[in-house]
């Protein structure tokens, strides 16, 4: 709707997202029904996965001949004027993109992030001509082929999701690698260096301007100690080609997510941000040092507010990049630090326990056109 499409849909039941898309002024329909595509009369249908093909509006839409797209095809047909940032990888998609989109916000980057999940923490903002889009693909339904984003994030790869795959995860793997490789739009590629398997495959493929990241291998990017803190992580990191090591202080505890924050600090910096605001010890200072590696600006900071030096993610005294359970848990206690409410939750589907911010109840990060395009034959070509 913000580029200028009229919108109209339907969902099984009345909902507070439903809520949400009618303030927006989008119209909603409660139930499916061949009607609400004769009242419609769209120009193009879009469903989800969940919707299968003998759903009653895909079945009238055929009868009508209008184009049909599934969700993931028409949102990277959408995106695709713009530059885009995907995260993809069996764990940790929804935390890592929070993470860079939260990062290119607060740098004051024109930032539109498109979640699987709800995070308080980033802005709803209007999509501009500059603008990134930040998003998270979706291995399950194989729809992250369809995106081919200037900059790609793979997280890990691990034995999830095979039914789409005939429960082979070779299959699995080659699709990582076709994704990973790109279509001619990539600029650059991050990976995980600590996962294996996506090792492997990263091995198979022709991979361009490839950047890694790492809690215990030699990578671009590498946490080198972890001093465990009342609040959270202070984490030393050595960069490739800088002569000293770096401080990140994150108000979260865990190997898994300081690596989805590894890689949320290295596609950031590859989205141009200057890293005084992504990663300037405190509160407003004056950098202290500043250098240029690989077409990245990395400036160490003095924080005016602690009277120390150091690097904090979000240019404020305490980072409030923040990291717990993937999806809504339990909440196990939560207090206000440094004006942020800090919640720890027990995720309820993985068991780990961690700590979120900005005040959801799961952790602050996701826990908790084109009118000449032929969009049945592009749906066909990726069918």
């Amino acid at each position: 709707k913000k580029l200028g499409w009229q919108v109209e849909g339907s969902d099984v039941q009345d909902s507070s997202n439903v809520s949400l898309l009618r303030k927006k002024a989008i119209k909603v329909f409660i139930g499916h029904s061949p009607n609400n595509i004769k009242r419609s009369k769209p120009n193009l249908v879009v469903y989800s996965s969940a919707i299968k093909p003998d759903n009653c509006e895909r079945k009238e839409a055929e009868k009508l001949h209008l184009p049909l797209l599934p969700r993931a095809l028409f949102l990277a047909q959408l995106v695709s004027p713009f530059k885009t940032i995907a995260v993809a990888g069996t764990h940790g998609k929804t935390t890592t993109t929070s993470m860079i989109g939260f990062i290119l916000q607060q740098a004051g980057k024109p930032a539109y992030v498109y979640l699987g999940g709800k995070n308080k923490c980033i802005r709803n903002t209007k999509i501009k001509k500059d603008s990134w889009i930040v998003l998270e693909t979706d291995e399950s339904d194989k729809s992250f082929l369809y995106f081919d984003p200037d900059i790609a994030v793979v997280t890990n790869i691990d034995k999830d999701h095979l039914s789409n795959y005939d429960y082979d995860f070779r299959k699995l793997k080659t699709a990582f690698g076709k994704f990973i490789k790109g279509k001619g739009m990539r600029k650059w590629t991050v990976v995980c260096s600590d996962d294996k398997d996506l090792t492997s495959v990263v091995r198979k493929t022709q991979v361009k301007n490839l950047l890694t990241y790492s809690i215990r291998k030699s990578a671009d990017l590498r946490i080198t100690k972890i001093i465990p803190q009342e609040k959270g992580s202070l984490i030393k990191v050595a960069q490739r080609g800088r002569k000293t090591p770096f401080q990140v202080e994150l108000p979260i505890w865990g190997e898994k997510y300081l690596s989805d924050a590894l890689a949320a600090i290295l596609a950031a910096s590859k989205a141009g941000t200057v890293t005084a605001a992504l990663m300037a010890g405190g509160g407003p200072g004056t950098p202290a040092h500043s250098e240029e590696y690989n077409g990245s600006t990395w400036a160490e900071g003095n924080d005016l507010n602690a009277g120390g030096q150091g690097f904090s993610m979000t240019g404020t005294q305490t980072a409030t990049i923040g990291a717990g359970g993937f999806r809504p848990g339990i909440t196990v206690n939560s207090e206000s630090y440094n004006g942020t409410s800090w919640t720890e939750v027990s995720d309820l589907n993985t068991g780990r326990e961690g700590m979120g911010g900005c005040g959801t109840q799961t952790a602050g990060f996701a826990f908790g056109g084109a009118t000449t395009t032929d969009y049945q034959a592009l749906a066909e070509q990726y069918d």
